[in-house]
C-alpha cells in the first residue's frame, strides 16, 4: 500500500479548461469524454495519473483504472503521487474534494 493524493475531476471547463470544449455528445447530450488512454472516461472508475495507462489501483476496496494523465505541473507538485478520479458531474468532484488515501497498485490490465 501506498499514500497518494487522491482528487476528482469532471468533464467542465472548471476542471479541464480548454479540452472542455466541443466535445462530442452522447445521444442524451452529455459530453463524451474520452481520456489521453483514448477511451471513454467512466465515471467513478476512469482516473487522471502518473501511473502507466492501464494501471489497476485500489482505493477503499473500490477498483479503478488509468485511463487518463494528470497535468505535468500537478504530478510533480505531489511527487507524482496524485490520483484523480473521474466524476460525470461536478458536484460529484466537488464533494470529493481532496483526501490523503492508501491506494494498492496491482499493475496493468
Amino acid at each position: 500500500m501506498d499514500n497518494y493524493t487522491v482528487t476528482a475531476y469532471c468533464s467542465c471547463e472548471k476542471c479541464c479548461g480548454k479540452w472542455a470544449k466541443n466535445r462530442p455528445l452522447d445521444e442524451n447530450g452529455k459530453p463524451i469524454v474520452i481520456g489521453a488512454g483514448n477511451v471513454p472516461l467512466t465515471s467513478d472508475y476512469s482516473i487522471a495519473s502518473p501511473l502507466p495507462m492501464g494501471t489497476i489501483i485500489e482505493i477503499d476496496g473500490k477498483i479503478y483504472e488509468v485511463q487518463d494523465r494528470t497535468a505535468k505541473f500537478v504530478a510533480d507538485r505531489y511527487e507524482n503521487k496524485i490520483i484523480d478520479i473521474y466524476f460525470d458531474t461536478h458536484e460529484k468532484a466537488v464533494a470529493w474534494a481532496k483526501q490523503e488515501k492508501e491506494i494498492k497498485i496491482y499493475g496493468k490490465v
